[in-house]
């Protein structure tokens, strides 16, 4: 099972001494947030005991509050960026389970690429703003603006701790290094971070989404092997569950591909509903028995309605024929 099968809206308690992978979709209510249901996943918990632990290294607990609310608040910017883009889309997003790189429950769009792009980007816009904003206004305040990282974990190990005596320029560095970091975790090309969608959404035009999801997998799956190799070489031990990690479900997620076709042969799109347009190219040979049982049908049924209106003896040789062909074939569809 994945992530994204677990049901993280239950408060029901589970047994997690016979099942202590259960944990891992738990989640808290935290109430309702303008009229959308939030909730606090457990690695969001778990990120904010980290936090509290600082405490051991002298950060005082002021500090440690503010950089927690900081980080639910760009959380919370980036949730409700993407449900103004998803329904603007044509799609929603309408309950919240917060985790430190987002949601857990991703926007539901159209399955075409154009909303699937606009509702997954939303919340990469919405960050990207509130950085601005406060680089902006640090800027005018006339401080500098630190220099922001390439890496999203340095970007969120480098919150500004380091607290000078000046409240304002170490509350909005947070909040610029907070923001900063969402934007960059939320660019990697894995479905675990909007990036995945993305991607799949740029591909899918001139792929088909088939191979578009395949493609975004191989793109991962080989940006996760080097990062891996360096943190190993940095002795990064971090560094190289977390890329682990995006590798083996990058690997999952190709994986899956193969047995998301529907009895049609169409691809679920993800969110419930199968993808249109057709996602490969159609086998000829089975469009056209599909064409002639259709055509079949169709005559079947206005010779079954001639047949009411004016009764047996009023059928010509061929379509005496084409009903008795039909009966035959659906006799050994049932035998089968």
């Amino acid at each position: 099972m994945s992530w994204r099968d677990r049901d993280y809206h239950s408060d029901r308690p589970s047994d997690y001494l016979a099942n202590p992978a259960a944990i891992l979709g738990f989640s808290l209510s935290a109430g309702r947030w303008f009229g959308v249901p939030v909730r606090l996943h457990f690695w969001l918990l778990l990120t904010l005991l980290f936090d509290l632990m600082l405490v051991a290294q002298g950060v005082p607990l002021g500090q440690i509050f503010i950089i927690m609310g900081l980080l639910i608040a760009s959380l919370l910017i980036h949730e409700f960026s993407h449900r103004l883009t998803a329904r603007w889309a044509g799609g929603s997003h309408e309950a919240f389970v917060l985790w430190p790189a987002g949601g857990m429950l991703p926007p539901t769009a159209p399955p075409r690429p154009g909303p699937t792009f606009a509702a997954h980007v939303g919340g990469i816009a919405g960050n990207l703003l509130t950085a601005l904003l406060c680089g902006l206004a640090l800027w005018q305040m006339g401080y500098g603006v630190a220099r922001v990282p390439l890496n999203p974990l340095a970007a969120f190990s480098s919150q500004g701790f380091a607290f000078a005596g000046q409240w304002e320029p170490w509350i909005l560095t947070t909040a610029l290094m907070l923001n900063w970091g969402l934007i960059l975790i939320n660019l990697l090309p894995y479905y675990w971070f909007d990036g995945g969608y993305l991607l799949q959404a740029i591909l899918w035009p001139m792929l088909g989404l088939v191979s578009a999801v395949r493609w975004t997998c191989r793109v991962g799956m080989v940006l996760a092997v080097p990062m891996a190799l360096l943190a190993l070489m940095g002795q990064n031990i971090m560094g190289l569950l977390f890329w682990g990690l995006l590798f083996w479900s990058a690997l999952t997620r190709y994986r899956q591909t193969a047995f998301e076709y529907d009895s049609a042969g169409g691809l679920f799109d993800g969110y419930g509903g199968p993808a249109q347009p057709p996602l490969e190219k159609p086998n000829k040979r089975l469009l056209h028995k599909a064409q002639q049982l259709q055509e079949e049908r169709r005559q079947v049924d206005a010779i079954l309605d001639k047949v009411h209106k004016k009764g047996m003896q009023s059928l010509t040789e061929r379509e005496k024929r084409v009903l008795q062909k039909a009966t035959e074939r659906q006799g050994r569809e049932n035998k089968a």
